[in-house]
């Protein structure tokens, strides 16, 4: 009797990627991004096959309502991910916060198709020193672990903005020390930080004028409908400055 086999293709590749890039993610991504215009029944029969053969693991989640969600397994990042063109690879696959990641997930296809934004890189990309035009500009970023960095091209020019999303607040001492040291850092101009709701906005808000002092304010908020459910993303700062990602 045959063995079964199974054919990788270059979309499977992608999804690879895709998987390693972020972490985690639910078949509505990974649809919406990797297998597009395919019917949810083809696809859920691909990536099961995918998983049957080794490639990809999936869970069920409580706190999504029992939704299955999927990750890369070692097995697909030693085959197909890990390899040339990286010189030291940060091997997560699984996610320590999986309603976080997949949130993040929706905010790397969203702002990704803003016209203004000539690259996304995560925080798996980033720590991995995959090689890449704008290494030398991302490794300035790795001592404070920002959730991702954006390339923003406007007027000609290229502006690399870290990206954090906090979904839940975290100890008061966490943002202090966290604000201290962007604030220290010259290489962080600006910096895009994403809220899940307003009041979680302007709590976070309030630790950061404790420790503002005669600064200008460098962090732009916005919530996560105000970046997922509107065409153009609007972040202000403390002095209601604007940056405008369209």
């Amino acid at each position: 009797m045959k063995k079964p086999m199974i054919q990788i293709r270059d979309v499977e590749k992608n999804l690879f990627t895709y998987l390693f890039l972020n972490k985690v993610s639910t078949s509505k991504q990974i649809q919406r991004d990797i297998y597009k215009g395919i019917s949810h029944q083809a696809l859920y029969k691909r990536l099961n096959r995918l998983i049957v053969f080794g490639y990809l693991s999936a869970n069920y989640h409580k706190e999504l309502g029992g939704r299955l969600v999927y990750s890369l397994s070692a097995k697909g990042f030693t085959e197909f991910v890990s390899g040339e063109g990286i010189k030291d690879f940060r091997k997560q696959l699984q996610s320590n916060s999986i309603e976080h990641d997949l949130d993040l997930a929706d905010i790397r296809s969203k702002l990704s198709s803003r016209k203004m934004v000539a690259g996304y890189y995560t925080e798996n990309f980033i720590q991995s020193r995959i090689e890449s035009q704008d290494e030398e500009k991302l490794n300035g970023f790795k001592g404070i672990n920002f959730d991702a960095v954006v390339k923003v091209n406007k007027d000609g020019k290229d502006h690399f903005l870290p990206i954090e999303h906090e979904r839940t607040l975290k100890f008061v001492s966490r943002y202090k020390d966290y604000f201290k040291k962007v604030y220290s850092r010259q290489e962080v101009s600006a910096i895009l930080y994403i809220c899940s709701s307003q009041s979680v906005l302007e709590k976070i808000q309030k630790y950061e004028q404790v420790v503002l002092n005669s600064n200008w304010p460098k962090v732009f908020y916005s919530t996560l409908d105000g970046i997922l459910k509107n065409n153009s993303a609007t972040f202000y700062n403390l002095k209601r400055e604007t940056i405008i990602l369209e």
